[in-house]
């Protein structure tokens, strides 16, 4: 979801009036969203997690504390895009180092002033508004880009396939000649990948060398038919003639490079 769409504030407190107090800061900018146990307040982050820009959580709550709603938060993804603020009266270090470590943004002690929550509170929403907006962005680009290789490789593939059959064409090759040249040199570099770590192959580099393989004969678009499509022994000549397709792949390949 879009962070634009988050446009609500849930306020955990056991306490009314401390519920009454952060909701009369923020209700003109923000719907508010109250809860007066961390029970209630997992019910709510279940429903409207996509519709929350803030959470203010109490720490001392009777059965389910702030604590435990933060590991709620945690084990199901939600810390990530929600900040928190943790209101308190009475933390300790310990207490505070814990409710870092599970994610917690900001911690505020009671009594505290209204414009300095406020002023935290709003950097806080404007600055996980900004990353959810960088990493959309980046989400956006990522595909683009994923889909733009994807269709690179197919024109890659089209092309060498093209190139390939031009030559089977010329040479009167069988048609599987260059399909099992490419599914032999498959095979070869897979068992490389799995029984020689050192060369560090990966599976897009077996694709693009098993592909490269379909053009080893490319050179014979160089050599003439009577040569090429010879059905008795070549003479000498004929032979060195020939061979000269090694050398016209290399340069071929060389400007395609």
């Amino acid at each position: 979801m879009n962070n634009m769409d988050r446009h609500a504030i849930l306020v955990v407190d056991d306490i009314k009036i401390n519920r009454n107090q952060l909701a009369h800061i923020f209700r003109e900018q923000y719907d508010i969203i109250e809860a007066e146990d961390g029970d209630r307040a997992i019910k709510i982050l279940e429903r409207h997690k996509d519709e929350l820009s803030l959470v203010f959580l109490d720490l001392f709550m009777p059965e389910v504390d702030g604590l435990q709603v933060l590991e709620y938060m945690n084990e199901n993804g939600m810390i990530d895009n929600i900040p928190v603020i943790m209101i308190t009266g009475a933390a300790t270090i310990e207490s505070d180092v814990k409710a870092y470590e599970l994610g917690v943004s900001d911690i505020i002690y009671k009594p505290f002033a209204t414009e300095v929550i406020t002023r935290r509170a709003l950097n806080l929403i404007e600055l996980y508004e900004h990353r959810i907006h960088l990493e959309e962005r980046l989400n956006r680009r990522t595909k683009q880009l994923r889909a733009s290789q994807a269709k690179l490789r197919r024109n890659n593939d089209f092309l060498i396939n093209a190139l390939s059959s031009v030559v089977e064409f010329r040479s009167l090759e069988s048609g599987e000649h260059i399909q099992h040249v490419k599914m032999l040199t498959n095979i070869l570099l897979k068992y490389i990948m799995q029984n020689y770590p050192e060369y560090n192959l990966t599976e897009e580099q077996i694709h693009l060398i098993s592909n490269a393989s379909a053009l080893h004969d490319i050179g014979k678009i160089g050599i003439r038919d009577a040569v090429l499509q010879k059905e008795g022994k070549l003479t000498p000549e004929e032979y060195k003639h020939i061979q000269q397709h090694v050398e016209i792949t290399h340069h071929i390949l060389e400007k395609i490079h």
